[in-house]
């Protein structure tokens, strides 16, 4: 079944002054702020034994009114805008401190993120996941950023410093 935010996946291609639309980038911004979103884990298994080895992070909108919202409903909306640098920010931060918590409990899990092509134009991002891995003491080998073709290909040139910085660093980067 569809959300109840359904009707506001049309406002995505409509004027950026639209009423709802702008409702609804201020939603999103608060509930960075305030935290409504969560994280949920995926395990990702070994082919060969089952093992799992590794997590993907999956963010959701824990709307107050809405209820629980998939990201289909409000990743454009953040890439449009702007709000995906800090909506990555939180989602790092909360999984880089998952991946924390499993390792004081005795579980050694990766955690794989999905990053949008905003994150690969950054040229500061690499030194944001470096501050992130040295707040949470996660070993960049653990850390896995997931990047759609066409991403790359948006902007090859510098995309690629930014992925060569990130590849040098550790982490582990899935194309």
């Amino acid at each position: 079944p569809r959300s109840t935010l359904f009707p506001y996946t049309t406002l995505f291609r409509s004027n950026e002054t639209d009423p709802a639309r702008l409702t609804l980038v201020s939603e999103l911004r608060r509930a960075i702020e305030e935290r409504e979103l969560v994280l949920y884990y995926q395990p990702k298994a070994a082919l060969t034994d089952g093992a799992v080895e590794s997590v993907e992070a999956l963010l959701r909108w824990n709307h107050p009114t809405r209820g629980l919202v998939g990201p289909d409903e409000f990743i454009p909306l953040a890439q449009q805008t702007g709000l995906i640098k800090p909506l990555t920010l939180f989602v790092l931060d909360e999984a880089l401190g998952q991946c924390r918590s499993w390792q004081r409990a005795g579980i050694n899990l990766g955690v794989a993120i999905n990053i949008s092509i905003r994150n690969l134009l950054d040229a500061h991002f690499p030194e944001l996941i470096r501050t992130l891995l040295d707040k949470w003491e996660i070993e960049p080998r653990l850390l896995e950023l997931e990047i759609t073709e066409s991403t790359v290909l948006s902007d090859p040139v510098r995309t690629r410093r930014v992925l060569e910085k990130l590849s040098a660093m550790g982490v582990v980067l899935s194309i």
